[in-house]
């Protein structure tokens, strides 16, 4: 609608000084034209008052003659009337005095409308200016408000519109980070709730251990191993919950920087393997290696170990005992990839917020916190890789890494 309304005002606009100049130029070559039509006939009629004046007085010659028509004393006390000769009553005379009289009158009613046609335009001009200008205002009381539901609708491209446009991105941009100032505020008090369920627990069974341990006196040496094995596991579980806090608190707050580096898949699987292997051990869980582990990668060497070994640790906290995980190592024009598969599966249910944080599902270990996919999920994806996963009761569970060739 204000785009309509400008485009009304400019066509008005234009269309009176069309009209102006139209009736102007019409006024001009009509009054040329009429003025040049009598001007002939003035022009007889002075010929033939010359003739008559010659003839009936001989004595003047041309020249006197034409000084005294071209005199402006009233006709009673013209020189001429002394001949008895009245030109102001000559009908070519009369005819172009009147001209001339209607000639002004219509000029002064052009000129008068002309100026009463700018002025109204003036006036529409700072009407509308002023109702953009209140309405500028208003939007920026609304945005002090911090009201940022505004619609703006069309604009032009004169400068108040202009600054229209600006103060609507500016608005969306407050708009913007409300909103994600909001889920921030959603999101802290989520984590804070999340972090605070998942140290009650393990510094639960620590407190019943020291208390056991203080409280009882003569307690057996393996009553005793078993309590400080429980501080000992909790205390572990607590420093790799934090650990894995900080660097997930560092990735989003993007001041970790990825060094990156020629490695192989082969190393990096390696490594994550050692990272693993008492787990393993202790499941009776076998590792399998399928594929070209020799395929080359360029990534932050540390970082995707770190990814690499949280995905394994979650294939074997969810394996059945004496079960085998593959690993597979793949590649195409696309990507290389690297797939580990488990004999376990993943409620339907759980499987779109795997990666999730702090998000712990049906079939979720004693000792899972819900964070160790969603770090490494974060960690490839920030390297610039992808993380998939897919199960299901017959194939198991996959989780495959792409790392996308440049």
């Amino acid at each position: 609608m204000p785009m309509k309304n400008a485009i009304d005002f400019k066509k008005y606009l234009l269309l009176s000084m069309l009209a102006i100049l139209l009736l102007t130029g019409s006024f001009v070559l009509y009054d040329k034209y009429q003025f040049e039509s009598y001007q002939k006939i003035y022009n007889k009629q002075i010929d033939i008052i010359l003739y008559d004046i010659t003839q009936k007085y001989p004595e003047l010659d041309e020249t006197d003659i034409f000084e005294l028509l071209k005199e402006e004393a009233p006709p009673e006390r013209s020189v001429l009337a002394k001949y008895g000769i009245d030109i102001s009553t000559t009908p070519a005379i009369v005819k172009m005095q009147a001209l001339r009289r209607r000639n002004f009158l219509i000029g002064m009613c052009l000129f008068i409308s002309s100026l009463l046609l700018v002025a109204g335009i003036y006036i529409l001009y700072i009407h509308h200016r002023r109702k953009k200008i209140l309405g500028i205002i208003e939007l920026i009381e609304r945005i002090n408000a911090k009201d940022y539901s505004i619609d703006i609708g069309y604009s032009t491209e004169d400068e108040l519109s202009i600054l229209k446009t600006e103060l609507y991105k500016t608005t969306i941009t407050l708009k913007e980070a409300a909103e994600n100032s909001l889920e921030d505020k959603r999101r802290l008090k989520s984590s804070l709730s999340d972090i605070s369920h998942q140290l009650k627990t393990p510094l639960t069974s620590i407190m019943i251990a020291l208390d056991n341990l203080e409280e009882t006196e003569n307690i057996d040496e393996k009553t005793r191993h078993s309590f400080l094995q429980t501080i000992q596991k909790e205390t572990t579980k607590i420093d790799f919950f934090v650990k894995s806090l900080l660097k997930l608190s560092k990735l989003d707050t993007n001041t970790v920087t990825f060094i990156k580096t020629e490695t192989s898949i082969e190393k990096l699987l390696t490594k994550s393997l050692e990272n693993v292997s008492l787990l393993a051990d202790l499941k009776d869980v076998e590792m399998e290696v399928r594929g070209k582990t020799s395929l080359p990668i360029t990534c932050d060497f540390a970082w995707q170990i770190e990814a690499i070994t949280n995905i394994l640790k979650n294939a074997i906290e969810h394996s059945i005992k004496k079960s085998s995980i593959i690993v597979t190592i793949e590649e195409n024009k696309i990507y290389s990839s690297l797939s580990i598969k488990n004999e376990g599966t993943i409620d339907k249910t759980d499987l779109p917020h795997i990666f999730e944080r702090f998000y712990r599902g049906k079939n979720a270990s004693p000792d899972s916190v819900g964070i160790g996919l969603s770090l490494a999920k974060t960690i490839i994806t920030k390297e610039g890789g992808s993380l998939e996963v897919e199960s299901n009761e017959k194939n198991g569970t996959t989780f495959t890494i792409k790392y996308y060739h440049k």
